[in-house]
């Protein structure tokens, strides 16, 4: 492939006399005026000229294009290591993480199983309180009395379930606020915080 760059008279395929004269001839007589084997000469150098300009733009097309591909390379080598190193980072804190939350959960489970207990006492004190509401009713006159003596006691159970189930939130929320905190902080230095 000869490049574009080449003088014209190096390039085509009759003399530059000749082409001279053509031109002269067609400034003076127009295209009327050329027979046809200027017209072919004509041609001939239009079309060489046009086909060394494609050659020459197809040969930078291809440069460019190689050029495209070896940085394409680079880039994909260069986002296949930076995946590489931030996912050993992040595994050690999956795993962590993953422990956290094992904890947790059973930390949950006995929460559960203090709030059932809680319901059970509750429940029988719910009950309790409905006996001596019928006893109060057989006796009469010490029903006042027994009142007296109950109601604060209904008080004292209903203050204490809702103290129970106040405090089991709150040490539900305090856990979670807790690992989050701790998941943050992991993170923040797998990362290099």
């Amino acid at each position: 492939m000869m490049d574009y760059n080449v003088p014209r008279s190096e390039r085509r395929p009759f003399s530059n006399e000749l082409l001279a004269e053509i031109h002269i001839k067609l400034d003076k007589q127009g295209v009327e005026g050329l027979d046809e084997k200027e017209m072919m000469v004509l041609l001939t150098e239009e079309v060489s000229d046009s086909t060394y300009r494609l050659d020459n733009i197809s040969r930078m097309t291809n440069e460019i294009s190689t050029k495209i591909d070896h940085t394409a390379e680079r880039l994909d080598t260069s986002i296949a290591l930076a995946a590489k190193q931030i996912i050993m980072r992040i595994e050690p804190v999956a795993e962590q993480v993953g422990e956290i939350h094992h904890i947790v959960k059973k930390i949950d489970v006995k929460i559960d199983t203090i709030s059932d207990t809680t319901q059970q006492i509750s429940e029988k004190m719910d009950n309790l309180g409905e006996k001596m509401d019928n006893i109060s009713e057989k006796i009469g006159n010490i029903s006042t009395k027994i009142d007296e003596s109950v109601t604060p006691l209904k008080e004292e159970i209903i203050k204490f379930r809702r103290t129970i189930s106040l405090s089991a939130k709150l040490i539900v929320s305090g856990l979670w606020a807790v690992v989050a905190s701790l998941i943050a902080s992991l993170i923040f230095k797998a990362c290099g915080g």
